[in-house]
């Protein structure tokens, strides 16, 4: 068991829950903090997945080179529902500066960036926005290497700069694009390339079969999984495809900001709000 004086080192904690994007996020804005005040990062696995009913959300974060420790039940108030509801709620009505416990406000709060931190802090939110740790992109970069498939992979020895990823999400999902967006951002994606390769990927494997002649050019180069891939196989191919189209998906957003093509090209969509506004830089449709 910690001693007192461990409990109150000063450290970065994080709640982690939802998909791999989403921990993505939560793991990037607590790093960034931890690491500009020069102290640990501790991540909370535990209460975001028990909770996650419907999705049955896991830890993916295992997979990459991360370096963090679990933090306990006191640091992550587990050990008690109504010390963590009075925490809460003291620290709505302190001044942002001396909070312990922050939880995330609707909009891009940078207060977030000059926390100095003196004791334990805990992060609560899913930080969806790429001004939370773009001044550590390179550290984050180097640290979230995305496992390599080796030589099991089926698409081994593509020319990948050539190949354009098309990201679909759309299962079980409220915010559906239209196949507009694809047909004019796939369009737009195949004019910089000759004889492009298209990739499609994603949760409803389906929907791309029986629509592939409205998504892509006639007699494209299609390459369509016969089954889902698992996630981190689908992630790694993203990141390695010439260009993309990527979906609403944090999921996808990662795998674009991950990808290391030196000349790569982004499709997103511009109604995505704060998502696509954190990511400037790409075309937006």
């Amino acid at each position: 068991m910690s001693s007192i004086a461990g409990k109150n080192s000063p450290c970065v904690i994080t709640r982690l829950e939802g998909g791999l994007g989403n921990q993505l996020f939560m793991y990037a804005a607590a790093r960034r903090l931890a690491y500009v005040n020069g102290v640990p990062l501790k991540l909370e696995t535990l209460s975001g997945f028990e909770a996650d009913l419907r999705y049955k959300r896991v830890l993916m974060l295992d997979h990459f080179n991360i370096d963090f420790s679990e933090a306990s039940s006191s640091e992550a108030y587990l050990d008690s529902d109504r010390r963590k509801y009075y925490v809460r709620k003291i620290n709505r009505a302190l001044p942002f500066s001396m909070r312990t416990f922050i939880e995330e406000r609707k909009s891009f709060d940078p207060r977030i960036l000059n926390i100095r931190i003196k004791r334990p802090i805990f992060l609560q939110g899913y930080w969806q926005d790429e001004r939370y740790f773009e001044d550590i992109a390179d550290l984050l970069r180097s640290e979230v290497v995305v496992p390599s498939l080796g030589n099991t992979s089926p698409k081994a020895g593509l020319n990948w700069k050539n190949v354009i990823g098309v990201h679909f999400r759309r299962v079980d999902y409220g915010h559906l694009l239209p196949i507009d967006y694809y047909r004019i951002a796939v369009q737009q994606a195949a004019a910089l390339k000759e004889n492009p390769t298209f990739m499609a990927i994603g949760d409803d494997l389906d929907f791309i079969r029986n629509h592939a002649s409205a998504l892509f050019p006639a007699n494209a180069n299609i390459i369509i999984p016969d089954t889902p891939s698992d996630q981190l196989a689908d992630f790694h191919n993203l990141t390695q495809c010439g260009s993309l189209v990527i979906a609403n998906s944090s999921f996808s957003w990662w795998a674009a900001w991950l990808n290391n093509q030196p000349d790569k090209q982004i499709w997103a969509p511009a109604n995505w709000g704060y998502m696509a506004k954190s990511s400037r830089h790409w075309n937006l449709i």
